[in-house]
């Protein structure tokens, strides 16, 4: 169950040094963990940011407010997690699906979800979402 491990840590500011967790390594699977961050809404603060190729997460619990996943680069599959934030809370340029995952908005304003970061049509990344 993702209560049964959970990796908390408490910072934000710069998108790239305030993760959580960080994954490099291609091939990493990851299994019923909760990963959080908890700055709150006072800026940028990641919990996951994955950059490693054919990283896979199952029933996995990724949680913060802005930024909550940095799916920054590579090919990435993501099976019943449940993501949670409030603004671009699925931001980068990675290639993934998102397969019955649970996507949940805390925003009291208006937000995005999700903020792909593709600059030229000719990218192969994007974010596909399936039931």
């Amino acid at each position: 169950q993702p209560s049964d491990t959970i990796i908390t840590w408490n910072d934000g500011g710069n998108i790239m040094e305030s993760p959580t967790l960080t994954v490099l390594a291609s091939d990493f699977v990851g299994r019923y963990l909760t990963i959080q961050n908890t700055f709150g809404s006072a800026g940028k603060a990641v919990a996951l940011r994955v950059s490693g190729d054919r990283a896979a997460f199952y029933g996995c619990r990724i949680l913060s407010y802005q930024d909550t996943l940095l799916d920054d680069t590579g090919s990435h599959y993501y099976s019943n997690c449940y993501i949670e934030g409030a603004t671009d809370f699925i931001c980068g340029n990675a290639a993934s699906l998102f397969e019955r995952c649970h996507l949940h908005s805390i925003s009291t304003n208006n937000g995005s979800i999700t903020a792909q970061h593709r600059n030229l049509a000719s990218e192969n990344t994007g974010f596909v979402f399936l039931g």
